[in-house]
C-alpha cells in the first residue's frame, strides 16, 4: 500500500524506527515520539494526540487554516477516527483511514519530530509538532513524489490494448490505455501497467475465489482494470464499475470469407477426378467401337446398299467422338447403321454431360463469388460443417454456458408441467416444447471444438477456414477493417458496455466516472475511436458478386487456347521437317516391272524421289542415261507410267 496511492503518516508507540523500503520514492513521513518511554498523566493519550496531529497535517497539506481539535479521544476514539475520515474525504476526496497497530491508552508527553524518508533511504527531520501546529523547516513531501500512482492491470485485446516489446522494453498502448491516460490527466494521477494473472479477466472458482484480473483487484494487487472488460452481474457483485467508456458492445460472429479466388483451371473443378477419368474412358471406348462398327459392318461388301461417306480409322474416330462431345461436330456421319445408332446414343450422352457441366459450372462460379454461406446465429447453430468456439473463461463463454443452462432448465420445467408435476396439464405435451434447444446445441458444439486461449489463437484457427469465432463486436469491427479476408456474420447480440473496474467502495470510482462523462462531452472518446478503428483501416476491393469475371479468373481458359495453338504450331513444324526429309531421301536402285506391248520389262534406275498427295504417290526416276521417268501408283498398283 505504499505504491503512491496514499499519503502516509507513520507514528510508532515505541522508540523503534520503522523501515520502509521505497517510501522515499512515494509519500510517507514518520512521526518520531521524542518521549516514547516517559509517562506523564498530564498529557492526553497517544491516540488523541495522533488525532490532533492528523487534523493539523491535513490542514497543512490542503492549505486549510483551521487546526481546532476535532474530538476528545478519551471519550470515544472511534468517533474521532470517523471524524478524521470525514474531514479527509471532504478536503481531498481520497481514500483515508487511521491504522493503529497494538492499540494502547498509555499516556506520553507531547513531543513529536516529523521525519521524512529521503531519496537515499535515510531519515531527515523536516519539522516539529508542538501540540497545535506544525513547525516545519522543509516540505513534508518531496515535490516529485506527491503524484498518486495507480496500479493498472490489463489484458491484450486489440485495439483496446496492444503489447509493445520494441527496444527490449515492455509497454502497452491502445484505445483503453489512451482513455485512462486522458482520465489521469484530468484527475491528476499516474499509473503503471502490467498484464493480468493467468492472462484472462477472471472467474470465481468452486471455492468462490476469483482469479485473473478480478482476482488481482480483490487481493489488493491492483487498483483498476483497464481493458475490454464487459459489465456483468457476476462481476458487479465483487468490484465497482465506472461509467461505460465504450457503449453498445456485444457479441458477434467472426469468420473467414469464402475463398473467392477462382482456381486457374476452375472448369476442371466442376467434376471430380474420377468423373473426368470415366468421361475419358467413355470417349476412348466409343471411338474404338465406332472404328470397329464402321470397318466390320456387312453392308460394306454391298456397294449398292452401302452409302459412300467418311472412312473411320482410329484417328478420325477419336476426332469425331470428341467433336460430338463438345457439340462442335466431327464431320460426316458414319456409313453403317450400327455405327449411327452408336453415335446417336453418344450424342444423347453428350447433351446430358454438357448440360450438367454448364449448370454446375454456373453454380460453381456463383457460389465462389458469394459471401459467407452462414448469415446468422441460427444458421450457425443448425449446421455441423463449420466449427465454432470462444476464448475460455470470458464473459462470452459464460453467456453461452448460462443460456444453455436456462434452456435446459426451461425444458425440465416444461416436461414436469406436461407430466402433471405442477397440477393438471392435459393440454401440454413434451414434444410441444416451444423454445427449442439452440443454445444447448451451441454449447455442446463449443465444448466439442475446444476453447481458444486467446484471440491470437482464434485468428490462427480462422485462417485455416471452416471456423467461426464468437467475440466482442468492437474487436470484430477492428479485425475486419484490417484484414479483408475476414467478415462479420449476423447481427450483434447480448449488448453490454465496457467499463473500468475497481475495488468495491473505491473513492476513485466516482472520480473516474466523472472524468469519463467529461471526455464524452468533449468528444475525446469519439476521437479515440476514430483513431483506433477508422484510421489505418485497409481498403478492401469491391465484392466480386456484383461484377464480371476478370482476366485473372479466366486465365485457365486462355491457357487452354494457348496450349492448343502452340501444339498445332509444333505439329506443323514437325510435319514440315518430316515431309522435307522424306522428299530428299535418295534410293540407289529401284526395280519397276511394267507391261509394255504385251511384255514385261524391268527398268533399273539409280535414284528416285517420292512425292505423295493423299493416297496417290508419284515417283520421279533418274535414269542412267540422264532421262527422267515418272509414274503414279495407287496403293500397290502402277496406274500411270510416263
Amino acid at each position: 500500500m505504499v505504491l503512491g496511492r496514499y499519503y502516509w503518516i507513520v507514528l510508532t508507540t515505541d522508540s523503534k524506527v520503522p523501515r520502509c523500503h521505497g517510501c522515499a520514492k512515494y509519500s510517507a513521513i514518520y512521526i518520531r515520539d521524542n518521549n516514547a518511554t516517559t509517562q506523564d498523566s498530564r498529557y492526553r493519550p497517544l491516540l488523541q494526540r495522533l488525532v490532533d496531529f492528523t487534523n493539523a497535517a491535513i490542514s497543512e497539506l490542503t492549505s486549510q487554516k483551521d487546526t481546532k481539535v476535532l474530538c476528545d479521544c478519551q471519550k470515544n476514539c472511534e468517533s474521532c477516527f470517523r471524524a478524521i475520515r470525514d474531514v479527509v474525504k471532504k478536503l481531498s476526496g481520497s481514500q483515508s483511514g487511521i491504522y493503529v497497530q497494538g492499540y494502547t491508552s498509555q499516556q506520553y508527553p507531547l513531543s513529536f519530530d516529523i521525519v521524512r524518508y529521503d531519496y537515499d533511504g535515510s531519515l531527515m527531520k523536516v519539522g516539529h509538532w508542538n501540540g497545535e501546529t506544525i513547525d516545519k523547516n522543509s516540505s513534508l513531501y518531496p515535490d516529485n513524489s506527491t503524484a498518486i500512482v495507480l496500479r493498472v492491470v490489463s489484458l491484450v485485446e486489440p485495439p483496446f490494448v496492444f503489447r509493445n516489446t520494441t527496444g527490449g522494453q515492455l509497454s502497452y498502448y491502445g484505445y483503453s490505455i489512451d482513455a485512462i491516460r486522458e482520465i489521469a490527466k484530468s484527475i491528476g494521477f499516474t499509473f503503471t501497467v502490467k498484464e493480468c494473472d493467468e492472462k484472462f479477466y477472471g472467474y470465481a472458482g468452486s471455492d468462490g475465489q476469483w482469479n485473473g484480473c478480478i482476482g488481482n483487484i480483490l487481493r489488493g494487487e491492483a487498483d483498476i482494470i483497464v481493458a475490454a472488460l464487459t459489465v456483468t452481474a457476476e462481476r458487479e457483485k465483487v468490484v465497482d464499475f465506472t461509467l461505460p467508456y465504450y457503449d453498445f458492445a456485444g457479441i458477434q460472429i467472426l469468420m473467414k470469407k469464402p475463398n473467392r479466388d477462382i482456381s486457374l483451371f476452375y472448369f476442371a473443378d466442376v467434376f471430380t477426378p474420377i468423373a473426368w477419368l470415366c468421361l475419358g474412358v467413355v470417349v476412348v471406348v466409343t471411338s474404338i467401337l465406332l472404328l470397329l462398327f464402321d470397318r466390320f459392318t456387312p453392308m460394306s461388301e454391298d456397294a449398292d446398299d452401302y452409302e459412300r461417306g467418311q472412312s473411320f480409322d482410329l484417328k478420325e474416330s477419336i476426332w469425331y467422338v470428341v467433336g460430338s462431345l463438345t457439340m462442335s461436330g466431327g464431320g460426316d456421319p458414319p456409313r453403317s447403321i450400327p455405327a449411327r445408332i452408336l453415335v446417336a446414343g453418344f450424342w444423347f450422352f453428350s447433351i446430358v454431360i454438357m448440360s450438367t457441366f454448364t449448370a454446375n459450372l454456373a453454380a460453381f462460379l456463383t457460389v465462389s463469388r458469394m459471401g459467407a454461406s452462414i448469415s446468422s446465429l441460427n444458421e450457425l447453430a443448425s449446421q455441423s460443417d463449420v466449427r465454432f468456439s470462444v476464448v475460455k473463461e470470458t464473459s462470452i463463454m459464460n453467456y453461452f454456458k448460462r443460456m444453455a443452462a436456462i434452456e435446459d432448465n426451461f425444458y425440465t420445467i416444461w416436461k414436469d408441467m406436461s407430466l402433471g408435476v405442477y397440477g393438471d396439464a392435459k393440454s401440454l405435451a413434451v414434444w410441444d416444447y416451444p423454445l427449442g434447444d439452440k443454445y444447448v446445441n451451441i454449447w455442446k458444439s463449443i465444448n466439442a471444438t475446444g476453447f481458444m486461449n486467446s484471440t491470437e489463437d482464434a485468428m490462427v484457427r480462422l485462417a485455416q477456414g471452416n471456423f467461426a469465432y464468437f467475440t466482442d463486436s468492437p474487436v470484430v469491427k477492428y479485425l475486419t477493417s484490417r484484414d479483408c479476408d475476414l467478415t462479420a456474420v449476423g447481427d450483434v447480440f447480448s449488448i453490454r458496455p465496457y467499463a473500468f473496474a475497481l475495488k468495491n467502495k473505491s473513492t476513485w470510482t466516482k472520480k473516474i466516472s466523472a472524468a469519463i462523462l467529461k471526455l464524452q462531452k468533449e468528444r475525446i472518446l469519439e476521437e479515440l475511436k476514430m483513431k483506433w478503428w477508422t484510421k489505418g483501416a485497409v481498403k478492401c476491393s469491391d465484392s466480386v458478386s456484383d461484377r464480371g469475371l476478370d482476366l485473372k479468373s479466366l486465365a485457365g481458359s486462355f491457357i487452354v487456347v494457348a496450349v492448343g495453338i502452340s501444339s498445332g504450331l509444333l505439329m506443323l513444324v514437325l510435319e514440315f521437317i518430316w515431309n522435307t526429309f522424306r522428299r530428299g531421301k535418295p534410293c540407289s536402285t529401284l526395280q519397276v516391272s511394267v507391261e509394255k506391248e504385251g511384255t514385261t520389262a524391268s527398268l533399273k534406275t539409280e535414284s528416285f524421289r517420292e512425292q505423295s498427295t493423299n493416297d496417290r504417290t508419284d515417283y520421279v526416276i533418274n535414269n542412267k542415261d540422264q532421262s527422267k521417268t515418272q509414274y503414279t501408283v495407287y496403293g500397290d498398283e502402277v496406274d500411270t507410267l510416263y
